[in-house]
């Protein structure tokens, strides 16, 4: 007997290390030829809030269902999971059989399909053998069926590591790209921190004067409360648009966003929710900000939230 052939397990000892940093998006397959068996799983996620997950396989597997569950609910933490187990070849003789009554009345049912819906492509084999009941334990060989699952687990553990390989891959490029833009935040922020002081000055000096100019104008002479009323409007203003507390509190969130993306466990929640904190500061200081220079620096600042965003959706 020629020894099993499982594929898609020994092209990965070259690949990167394991970051723990992962994309929800991912895509795994693994095949195994066993007793003129063909075994193939083929697991595809993308992102989700929770873990969501969708399996389809053969009857002969259903028994075996929970146990599936927990080989992914081990290795997948959020995301849709759509798990699919194929048989797509078996030899009856191989302590399997055919249920060859049912078989006949499968492919009688889609040939009346495909007239009625003017379909010309061919029914393959392949399709009728993953059809429920079509593929049966033979009831002369005790342990079959265990025999089956134990193929079907090989490759759907096959499946899950390369689709880990895939999501950690592409959680790296997440990664690189996030960090590229809290740096250019960090950036913009300090330029805001530092235009701030200047801000309250330029308002005190184009409030005095414009003032002065009033004055002249009417022929007013000043009186000695004008200079604390000016003190008092330039207070008003600078307590009105102080953004300091937010500037604060914004750089703390960019300082703890950069520290998730260092650990090993999921962040993908903890990263949304920094995400939304980092906008609110950002929306305070544009609604705060008197200053076209703050104003425009706020602008891209909530541009490069909604970038951030757009890739935190996808981290688990």
């Amino acid at each position: 007997m020629k020894p099993e052939k499982l594929t898609s397990i020994t092209r990965r000892t070259t690949d990167q290390t394991n970051t723990g940093f992962k994309s929800m998006t991912g895509y795994g397959s693994a095949d195994l030829k066993r007793k003129n068996l063909l075994i193939k799983t083929e697991i595809r996620t993308v992102n989700h809030r929770f873990l969501n997950l969708k399996i389809n396989i053969p009857e002969s597997l259903i028994p075996f269902e929970r146990f599936i569950e927990k080989e992914v609910q081990q290795a997948i933490n959020r995301g849709t999971v759509n798990l699919t187990v194929r048989i797509e070849q078996a030899d009856s003789g191989q302590g399997f059989k055919f249920n060859h009554r049912l078989l006949r009345h499968y492919y009688q049912k889609l040939q009346n399909l495909k007239r009625s819906l003017n379909i010309s492509e061919d029914i393959s084999l392949s399709t009728l053998l993953n059809l429920p009941g079509v593929l049966e334990a033979s009831e002369k060989k005790e342990g079959t069926v265990f025999f089956l699952w134990s193929a079907a687990q090989k490759t759907i553990r096959a499946a899950l590591a390369d689709l880990l390989l895939m999501r950690e891959r592409e959680g790296r490029r997440l990664k690189k790209e996030m960090e590229k833009i809290i740096k250019q935040m960090s950036f913009l922020l300090k330029k805001t921190s530092s235009r701030q002081p200047e801000v309250v000055k330029n308002y005190a000096r184009a409030l005095e004067k414009r003032v002065r100019e009033l004055m002249e104008k009417s022929r007013v002479n000043a009186d000695q409360g004008l200079e604390s009323d000016l003190a008092r409007e330039i207070a008003f203003f600078a307590q009105r648009s102080d953004i300091t507390e937010e500037i604060h509190r914004l750089k703390s969130h960019l300082n703890e966003f950069q520290h998730s993306l260092e650990t090993s466990s999921p962040v993908g929640k903890k990263l949304d929710f920094l995400t939304q904190e980092i906008l609110r500061e950002v929306n305070t200081i544009a609604s705060k900000s008197n200053d076209t220079r703050i104003s425009l620096q706020a602008v891209e600042l909530k541009n490069s939230v909604e970038k951030i965003k757009e890739q935190v959706q996808n981290i688990e």
